[in-house]
């Protein structure tokens, strides 16, 4: 249409943008400034949604947002920009605008999480943690987020130190937080305060409410940490559980040292009553079969599995399955049909495929089949130069020959 509104062009804006345009939205933006037409509080949340890794141009956007007044009318323009300006890594920017909100006292929840998040997303986490520190209203959902950028970031002891200040401060933890701790436990195999914060989700009736996902994160963290048994009490005390529950509880059985092929029986029947009570495996849940047929030896089994995965449950076997195939063949001796599941493993990238030819050079150190082990280190290297363990595999084939 020749005659365009501002509505018109907002719509074209917000489209382009929704659609990961950025070039043709700011193109629009910039046609619309010189038509003469004044942007809106609509034009510049949607414009500056479209400025991603693009400092000039968001720079630019900024400068009209506040030089137009906009900014300083609209609180949800100015988080807009904050958040803007992160994107396209213009820090100090997005520091002016949140201190200029402040001074005037239009500063938000949104705001206090739209300054966090820049300074978390550009890796600035001390500076994150200063603001989050200076925040006027003590919020359990941002503390909580602020727990799991810590995780995300494996600083397991510091998520630790925060989720203490939260106690310190009055903050009550929600379940999420709590979870989140329960994750860092897991990944630091602290029983200890694991089971601390079992004590503390106990107490506080969360188990009773029904939470699938802190009962599955508690279950999870004793399970790493090795403790079984009080993995198995979590699991069968949950009223409700998913495919994640389920996943989590053989996984446990999978991870387990020195597994037994009775344990790893009562995991793979875990994985059949998960079928019974209606929920239905996913991709994780087949690695936790092959896993457990490799660990003890139960190839029928397995390999049953293996061949069921597409034609029985629609699922495409992944670079992962293919190695566990790969490791319950080469384990008991199937060399031949091993080597053949990595040889056709072509729809994978070269990380991936290495993932197979791993576990087929471990069964030639234990099967003494020096020449098969030299190709498949030739093949892992390719894949994957760097790869310590092919070499130390290798010298141990090696002093065989020799």
């Amino acid at each position: 249409m020749d005659y365009k509104d501002l509505a018109a062009w907002n719509t074209m804006i917000a489209s382009f943008a929704q659609a990961g345009n950025s070039n043709q939205a700011l193109r629009v933006f910039c046609a619309m400034n010189l038509e003469g037409l004044r942007p809106n509080e609509r034009t510049f949340v949607s414009v500056s949604s479209a400025c991603i890794g693009l400092s000039y141009h968001s720079r630019l956007v900024g400068s009209i947002a506040i030089e137009s007044g906009v900014a300083d009318a609209s609180v949800n323009v100015a988080n807009s920009i904050i958040s803007m300006y992160a994107r396209c890594g213009c820090l100090q920017e997005s520091n002016v605008i949140f201190r200029s909100m402040q001074e005037q006292g239009r500063d938000d929840t949104v705001s206090w999480n739209a300054i966090i998040g820049a300074h978390t997303q550009l890796g600035h986490f001390d500076e994150a943690l200063d603001f989050y520190a200076r925040m006027c209203a003590e919020d359990v959902v941002l503390w909580t987020a602020m727990v799991g950028v810590y995780i995300k970031e494996e600083q397991h002891g510091e998520a630790f130190v925060l989720f203490r200040n939260m106690d310190l401060e009055g903050v009550v933890p929600n379940e999420m937080t709590l979870s989140s701790v329960l994750d860092a436990c897991a990944a630091l195999q602290d029983l200890n305060t694991g089971r601390v914060l079992h004590r503390e989700v106990a107490s506080n009736g969360y188990l009773s409410s029904k939470s699938v996902v802190l009962g599955t994160s508690l279950l999870d963290m004793y399970a790493k940490c090795g403790d079984l048994n009080a993995a198995k009490e979590v699991f069968e005390s949950m009223r409700i559980k998913n495919t994640v529950t389920w996943n989590a509880m053989a996984a446990a059985y999978a991870a387990l040292h020195g597994l037994e092929e009775l344990q790893a029986r009562d995991g793979l029947g875990l994985c059949r009553e998960m079928e019974l009570q209606g929920v239905r495996p996913d991709g994780a849940t087949f690695v936790n079969i092959l896993t457990l047929c490799s660990q003890c030896g139960i190839l029928e089994t397995g390999l049953s599995y293996f061949s069921r995965l597409q034609s029985d449950y629609g699922l495409e076997p992944s670079a992962l399955h293919n190695a566990c195939a790969v490791d319950l063949l080469g384990r008991l001796g199937f060399l031949d049909e091993a080597e053949a599941i990595v040889s056709i493993d072509a729809l994978h990238s070269d990380g991936d495929r290495a993932l197979g030819w791993l576990p087929l050079l471990s069964a030639c150190r234990t099967h003494d089949d020096a020449a098969r082990g030299f190709h498949a280190t030739e093949q892992l290297l390719a894949t994957s130069p760097h790869h310590a363990s092919a070499y130390v595999l290798l010298s141990t084939i090696s002093s065989y020959v020799v």
